[in-house]
């Protein structure tokens, strides 16, 4: 599994006069990634997903991506910091596997499923993510 890195030299916030100061302490936020909260938006390639990911950057987070289809057919993949490509959330096993090894190798805080099978299969398995924020309803 491969990390495809966004490109840097965008930014990805308008560049209206209230937002300068956001965007230059973003800008130092993201040299700093030690103390940064790190965010896995699964479905990078859904509707919601450009606005869910502009609207993460905007407050500081780090924004992994993931999606079955690869990342240069998927333009808010650009806005991630990385993106993996994932296998389908029908198989369970496999899903799960590379949703734990992302949350350990990138060292990630939130989970966001943007599809319905994905939160099926996430909430199926929510025990098996320890200290991650799995960002859906809570069991019931």
């Amino acid at each position: 599994m491969f990390c495809v890195r966004a490109r840097r030299g965008r930014c990805f916030i308008p560049d209206t006069e209230s937002r300068k100061d956001k965007k230059n302490t973003m800008l130092s936020f993201y040299s700093n990634k030690k103390n940064a909260n790190t965010i896995l938006v699964t479905a990078i390639g859904s509707f919601s997903a450009d606005c869910v990911i502009t609207t993460f950057r905007e407050y500081g987070y780090n924004v992994i991506g993931c999606d079955i289809y690869p990342s240069i057919w998927i333009p808010a993949s650009e806005k991630c910091n990385c993106v993996y490509q994932a296998p389908l959330a029908i198989k369970e096993k496999d899903y799960i596997k590379f949703l734990l090894y992302l949350v350990d190798k990138e060292k990630i805080n939130y989970i966001v499923p943007l599809t319905d099978i994905e939160i099926d299969v996430i909430n199926k398995y929510r025990n098996k993510f320890i200290n991650v924020t799995i960002c859906i309803q809570s069991e019931s």
